[in-house]
């Protein structure tokens, strides 16, 4: 519940404590023994395949029959605490309604904050599906579709999340993703 509310807190740096908390959690699921294991991290990538060169390396050492199973247990166990984490980050990645006017708003910050939210959604299709996501964007699209007048806020953070979500998506198989075109012609 702490890292949920970080996460939505209007303060990137102190949101990113959050973040942080919830990139751990799916980095563990994923298979890192430890933070410099990051299965996220590109840069640190060669370097981690140098030191599984020089020593048994974690990834080399563990059976990956094993390492589904474990996901598969953990599967359940995580979700409900994941789908907690996808909705939280929805409200995060929403533009303040009128950002010059909020304290310690910072545009690069911000945008650098969004990237950091959608890995974090991307890799939450592992535990909770990208259909249970999408799914859930649906219920908050035709909610945002009953208010006057309808909040680009909303539709944005919408359109963002998907966005995350549609790298493990199958295409062509959701009513959502139509439906959000069909809305942004209606905004200016």
């Amino acid at each position: 519940e702490v890292a949920l509310h970080y996460c939505r807190l209007r303060h990137t740096d102190l949101a990113k404590c959050g973040l942080d908390f919830w990139y751990g959690v799916l980095a563990q699921h994923l298979g890192a023994a430890s933070e410099e294991d990051d299965p996220f991290d590109e840069e640190g990538a060669s370097l981690a395949s140098q030191r599984a060169k020089e020593a048994d390396g974690w990834a080399q050492a563990r059976d990956p029959e094993l390492e589904n199973q474990r996901r598969a247990l953990e599967r359940p166990l995580l979700s409900p605490h994941i789908e907690k984490m996808v909705k939280a980050h929805w409200q995060a990645v929403r533009y303040p309604a009128e950002p010059e006017q909020e304290a310690h708003f910072d545009w690069d910050e911000f945008v650098r904050f969004r990237e950091m939210c959608s890995i974090n959604i991307t890799e939450a299709c592992l535990v909770v599906t990208p259909r249970w996501i999408i799914d859930q964007i649906g219920v908050l699209l035709e909610e945002i579709c009953t208010r006057t007048p309808m909040v680009w806020q909303d539709i944005d953070a919408c359109v963002f999340v998907l966005t995350g979500v549609a790298s493990r998506a199958p295409a062509g198989q959701d009513t959502v993703i139509p439906r959000l075109i069909e809305l942004l012609p209606q905004f200016q």
